[in-house]
């Protein structure tokens, strides 16, 4: 089983992974992984080293603010009051190899050393279209004539020169351990204007220890950071930042959302259709698999589609799919009562005293059916997150489920078949009798409520009677919409 741990502590460790699956799906900012730094180690009463680290910051705006003491790392506000690294430069890497088609990095105004690299084994062939300030335009592979004659045209010192001057850059790997994927920028004169830097990979899958390196006048930096506009990633958004960098570019649809994605009598009788990932365009035509249970009453506008429940036609709990072009999505329309409700979730984010972290809990009360109390049940309780698949590191939605280990700690897990459900129950045999109607679940996420946020996860909750069929209540937390003061 794989551990969702990894995925919420360890984005920036992308092994492998094809991200990207089409030309058009958008040009992933590297700022969007964390940045952490150690601040110092030591040795614990075992005699094995530990790390005090940064905080993981996200987002060019977040990563390399100018602020602190002169002299010191920018960015990081545990180095802030402190001067033990760097004088106005700063840089990141990822572990491991990392397989981007597409991807872009920030060069801010005010720098004066730049470069973007990597490690390839020997004799393997990597190729990547670099340009300046707009996607580089070639995109197939290159055939071994057109490698080579890319190997004898590139210099890694006026390679990043020609970038400045507009030009589409191919640069291939030369054979030695390290790459030089934008040539090195040694600027006698810091860079007036800051621009994204674009590359698409043309040949080769994967290279190892990704990253880039800065060096900064910091004044003309500050001067320039201050003005720039930020979306709400935290990227800059000078030549749309946030829309992947180019305006004229729409991510490709991976899929549509339904909202809610359940239904069920006395509640609203509308459900709405949404691209995935948003910014995509939702297809014109929209359809239902049962027009007389759900049926069309806003057609798409390319951003959203609305469909009508016809309530008093719903007598037993019925799955109904939604195709909007290609892509499809299901929910169930269910009469009343048929599983149990909840009150509203409560969100405590609070400070793990064993290792000092903030961490979220859900405290969710349920209220069962008459039908379960009759029934004077034992019931087990299933937690699980779904992670959608527009995150740049997951070609679907992911689905893991929260279960315990040894004593009161827990752990995220992810099935490898769905006959394994049984290994990841969160609780079992819980009682249900007539005078205990009520389930109060208190569910540890052991991360912050805004990683979740971050990620787009909802939390899901399901049940079972007695060993029989499973009930869904569905999403108890959407981390989506998750606020500070409102949960």
């Amino acid at each position: 089983m794989k551990m969702f741990n990894k995925y919420l502590l360890k984005l920036s460790l992308l092994v492998g992974l094809n991200a990207f699956g089409s030309a058009n799906a958008g040009f992933q900012s590297l700022h969007q992984f964390p940045v952490v730094y150690n601040i110092n180690s030591a040795l614990d009463a075992n005699g094995d080293i530990y790390y005090n680290k940064t905080n993981q910051l996200f987002g060019f705006k977040d990563q390399f603010a100018p602020v602190g003491v002169t002299g010191c790392l920018i960015g990081y506000p545990e180095f802030r009051d402190k001067c033990q690294t760097v004088n106005g430069g700063f840089g990141f890497s990822f572990d491991g190899y990392t397989s981007y088609e597409e991807f872009k990095v920030y060069v801010p105004a005010g720098t004066t050393f730049f470069g973007v690299s990597g490690y390839m084994p020997q004799s393997v062939q990597y190729a990547v279209a670099v340009k300046l300030g707009s996607p580089p335009v070639k995109s197939s592979a290159l055939t071994e004539v057109e490698y080579q004659t890319a190997k004898s045209a590139q210099n890694r010192f006026s390679d990043f020169q020609r970038l400045l001057a507009g030009e589409e850059r191919v640069i291939v790997h030369d054979g030695g351990g390290a790459m030089s994927l934008s040539g090195i920028a040694r600027l006698t004169t810091p860079l007036a204007t800051g621009q994204w830097l674009y590359f698409r990979a043309l040949n080769g899958g994967s290279i190892a220890g990704l990253g880039a390196i800065y060096e900064v006048e910091r004044e003309k930096y500050r001067t320039a950071y201050n003005t720039l506009s930020f979306g709400a990633d935290g990227d800059p958004v000078a030549d749309g930042g946030s829309n992947n960098g180019n305006t004229n570019e729409q991510p490709a649809l991976t899929g549509i959302s339904l909202s809610p994605d359940k239904w069920q009598a006395g509640v609203e009788n509308s459900i709405t259709v949404t691209p995935k990932p948003t910014a995509a365009a939702l297809p014109t035509v929209c359809t239902s698999s049962n027009t007389a249970l759900l049926s069309v009453s806003q057609n798409s506008n390319g951003q959203s589609a609305k469909f009508t429940v016809a309530a008093a036609a719903v007598t037993q709990t019925t799955s109904v799919t939604v195709t909007c072009g290609t892509k499809s999505a299901t929910l169930n329309l269910q009469v009343a009562n048929t599983v149990a409700t909840f009150d509203p979730v409560d969100v405590k984010n609070q400070t793990d005293i064993a290792d000092g972290k903030t961490k979220a809990t859900l405290n969710i009360t349920l209220n069962h059916t008459t039908a379960e109390v009759a029934a004077n049940t034992k019931i087990d309780y299933w937690v699980a997150a779904l992670v959608p698949s527009d995150l740049p590191f997951f070609g679907q939605d992911e689905w893991f489920f929260l279960s315990p280990l040894i004593g009161s700690s827990y752990q995220w897990k992810q099935l490898q078949n769905s006959l394994d459900v049984g290994s990841v129950v969160f609780e079992k045999n819980s009682n249900i009798s007539s005078a205990n109607k009520t389930k109060k679940l208190t569910i540890p996420l052991g991360f912050a409520a805004g990683e979740f946020k971050r990620i787009g996860a909802k939390i899901y909750l399901v049940y079972s009677q007695n060993g029989g069929p499973f009930r869904e209540v569905g999403v108890v937390w959407d981390a989506s919409q998750y606020s500070e003061t409102t949960p």
